[in-house]
Parts: C-alpha cells; structure tokens; sequence
C-alpha cells in the first residue's frame, strides 16, 4: 500500500477505510470466512479465483494470499492486469481489457459450477 500513494479510483487510505467498514469492530482478529488472508493457516479453503491490477494499494495483498493459498494445497487463480488500477473492469467495462476479465470470471464460475456437477445450458 505504500507504493501506490495516488492511484487512480483507490488509494491506501481508502483501502484501510474499506477494511475497518467491511471488518467493523472485527478489524484486530477477523473471521477466517470474512478475511481469509488476514490468518496464518489456509489450509482447507475453498478454491478461489485472486484478479490483481497493477495500480492497485491491494495489489501485493492479493498476490501473497494467492501464494499461500497455493502453499496451503488450495486451488487458486491468480491473474494479474498489468497496467490497470483497482476496479478498472467497473470503472471502464467497454475496454477491451474489461471484456477479457469478464470473460474469464465467467470461465472460472462455469468451472467451479461444474465441480459440483451442475452443468449450465449456453444460450
């Protein structure tokens, strides 16, 4: 978070604003279900799917809980976005960089669909 003291959309203090509003009176020992990445013990976690963007005051955050998830013998996606800021899917979601993410939380959601044997009708 100290690298990105003016990204674009989110900044660190944001960040740490949104962590005490998400976490409430929670914010010194969290849930493990409400803040996963905020305990040292990761094993048994359901799979997860971790989008980071370069310009982002989570960025490194999400990448070391997707590494120690994978550590943990947990599946996990990591996909970073070079050159992208926090919430650029939202922010422009015409780009063709949006479009792509789109596409691949889809992927993955249909994927963990079928895990559990549903199977999903195209349209």
């Amino acid at each position: 978070m100290k690298e990105f003291l003016t990204a674009p959309i989110f900044n660190p203090s944001e960040a740490k604003l949104m962590w005490e509003r998400y976490l409430g009176d929670n914010r010194k020992n969290p849930p493990l279900y409400a803040a996963p990445g905020r305990h040292s013990d990761l094993s048994g976690l359901p799979p997860a799917y971790v989008l980071t963007a370069d310009f982002d005051p989570l960025r490194d955050e999400g990448i070391d809980y997707a590494l120690r998830m994978l550590a943990a013998g947990n599946a996990v996606e990591l996909h970073h976005v070079p050159g992208t800021f926090h919430s650029f899917d939202s922010i422009v979601p015409t780009a063709g960089i949006s479009q792509r993410v789109y596409k691949d939380y889809v992927a993955a959601l249909l994927r963990s669909i079928s895990d559990f044997g549903y199977q999903v009708k195209s349209q």
